[in-house]
């Protein structure tokens, strides 16, 4: 559960350290284009990347990403030209994610107490009373 967390908050670059050159952009659509389009970058370092349509549209073929991990602002160069810094957030299919694994985790949670009480996990052995 959370690896999907984790897939979705790296789509917005945040979580991620980039010093990289863009070779390629690709926008695949899937069953309702326009609605849940995949945007992919594609590095001269070889990795392929899926970033968040705000990241997508903003950077060019050709751009040199910079960014720290966890920095919530991307460099990007465009042609030896420092074209900008942008804000990074998440976005709302990532913290709609964070809360179902955090509301499915403390569901798990209970489930587990409420077995374990059903069970007497939690009850005091009576002490024996001798004769």
């Amino acid at each position: 559960m959370a690896w999907n967390v984790w897939v979705i908050a790296t789509r917005s670059t945040i979580p991620l350290s980039l010093d990289e050159q863009v070779i390629d952009r690709e926008i695949r659509h899937e069953k309702h284009p326009g609605e849940d389009d995949v945007f992919l970058l594609a590095f001269d370092s070889g990795r392929v990347l899926q970033v968040d349509e705000a990241v997508y549209r903003a950077v060019a073929q050709s751009d040199r990403l910079q960014k720290a991990t966890f920095a919530e602002t991307l460099t990007i160069d465009r042609a030896g030209e420092n074209e900008g810094v942008i804000a990074l957030s998440y976005s709302p299919d990532m913290m709609r994610m964070a809360m179902v694994m955090c509301l499915a985790g403390i569901s798990v949670v209970l489930l587990v107490l409420l077995v374990a009480f059903r069970e007497g996990a939690f009850i005091q052995p009576s002490q024996q009373v001798e004769s």
